[in-house]
């Protein structure tokens, strides 16, 4: 198989720098907020002073916990040997054990989550290539026939890990060297067939194969006889895969485009890590993930829409309260999203000393609302910064274990500001890959 080999980072910094320019665009009005007993969402604003010791999370709802979900997990670990004389494993170079990076995972989203997501390891297949891609599509100012695509040999420049760690040792040294971005090289594509040379940012390169990674690995079959739930593929930079995508007959986005036409009877979730990175990264994956499903679920969210106009705190759902960042609304941030901290004043300023007035304790009580209001900088979920200074990796992990921890997790239902009935449990939403309220 013909492959090209295309991490596209790129694709997740877009979504993400999109939701800090509508965060930042956004105003909003400070009037005073008034309690409501019916939709059981409105604050009122009563200041409890700063806050001392970080927050765990909705500990006090921790008798209303909603049941377990267990998650069944079949793990595609692309990680080939290094070479025929060296049987090692590409990761062993380039990052973290995948093995590793799964447990402490399963560990921190069963943690955060106050035990309501139970993942659990039900297969794990080391694959000895790198990911397959769909056949690049070429465009007609290429100047290649796309009748004549069979002869034409676009592939990386690598087909295995040997040439994988050449490539990107060549690429590293033109970063050093001012040429370019590592992961931006030209040196990552090339044409080693009789064809013509194409340039690679002219090129539609549709990224990992989906659908022959699910044919080869049976995953349509065993999603539909419950043996898994979801699927976490572990590879390296430039293998084309989404943070998170979604199959299944009512798929949806979750940053990543939806898969369709695998077979599947329901929806399930195939997430990509990458090992070169920490678990931090994969929560952040998740969390977006969490993000697109939320976003779904509420239908509005006005807070990321620049031209939304003024906002009025009390016509604000749900979801639109808990993300709200004291950049759109000054003195009436909750958690911010997961790259955008309620305190921040750009995307990922998770290290923010800037103090702000927030409510994120009264989601430590969801769905009892108290009103409860702190002034509180980066240290409520990073700690003393004296301790953490220059562990920017360890802040970001206390900041995605924080966010998690408070998002809402226990039984039950609540009218929300447009009369309808959401779940108090929104890790359901997500796990069950379903926007339906049930």
């Amino acid at each position: 198989m013909r492959r090209i080999i295309f991490f596209a980072p790129s694709f997740l910094f877009i979504f993400i720098f999109s939701i800090s320019l509508s965060i930042a665009a956004a105003t909003g009005g400070d009037k005073a907020v008034n309690s409501s007993e019916e939709n059981q969402i409105s604050r009122i604003n009563v200041e409890t002073g700063p806050a001392s010791i970080p927050a765990k999370g909705n500990d006090s709802a921790s008798d209303n916990t909603a049941d377990p979900i267990e998650m069944k997990v079949l793990v595609l670990n692309f990680d080939p040997a290094i070479s025929k004389a060296n049987p090692e494993r590409l990761h062993t170079l380039i990052g973290n054990d995948p093995r590793d990076l799964a447990e402490r995972c399963v560990d921190d989203l069963k943690d955060v989550s106050f035990g309501v997501a139970n993942y659990k390891i039900a297969e794990w297949i080391d694959v000895e290539t790198l990911v397959p891609f769909e056949l690049t599509q070429f465009k007609p100012e290429d100047g290649i026939d796309p009748g004549a695509m069979e002869n034409v040999d676009y592939i990386p420049s690598y087909n295995n890990a040997e040439q994988y760690l050449e490539t990107m040792k060549a690429a590293q040294n033109d970063e050093k060297e001012g040429r370019g971005s590592c992961w931006a090289s030209p040196r990552w594509h090339g044409n080693r067939g009789p064809g013509p040379a194409v340039s690679a940012s002219r090129a539609d390169f549709n990224g990992a194969d989906y659908k022959a990674i699910c044919e080869k690995f049976a995953v349509a079959e065993k999603v539909n006889n419950g043996k898994i739930d979801e699927v976490w593929i572990f590879a390296p930079h430039m293998s084309g895969l989404s943070t998170s995508r979604m199959a299944g007959p009512e798929a949806f986005f979750i940053n990543g485009n939806k898969i369709s036409d695998i077979g599947c009877r329901r929806n399930f979730a195939i997430m990509g890590f990458n090992y070169a990175y920490p678990v931090v990264n994969m929560l952040g994956d998740f969390g977006m993930r969490m993000e697109c499903t939320m976003d779904r679920v509420f239908g509005m969210v006005r807070t990321r829409n620049a031209n939304h106009g003024a906002l009025d705190y009390n016509s604000l759902n749900l979801w639109e309260r808990f993300i709200i960042v004291d950049k759109v609304m000054s003195g009436k941030s909750a958690l911010g999203t997961i790259n955008f901290a309620p305190n921040g004043r750009n995307v990922f300023d998770w290290q923010s000393p800037v103090v702000v007035d927030t409510y994120y304790p009264d989601w430590e009580t969801y769905p009892d609302f108290k009103g409860r209001k702190v002034s509180n900088d980066c240290r409520v979920w990073a700690g003393d910064l004296s301790t953490n200074k220059g562990k920017w990796q360890e802040v970001q992990r206390q900041h995605h274990k924080w966010w998690f921890r408070h998002i809402p997790h226990v039984k039950g239902t609540i009218k929300d500001v447009d009369g309808k009935e959401y779940l108090n449990n929104w890790w359901s939403y997500m796990l069950r890959n379903s926007s339906a309220n049930k």
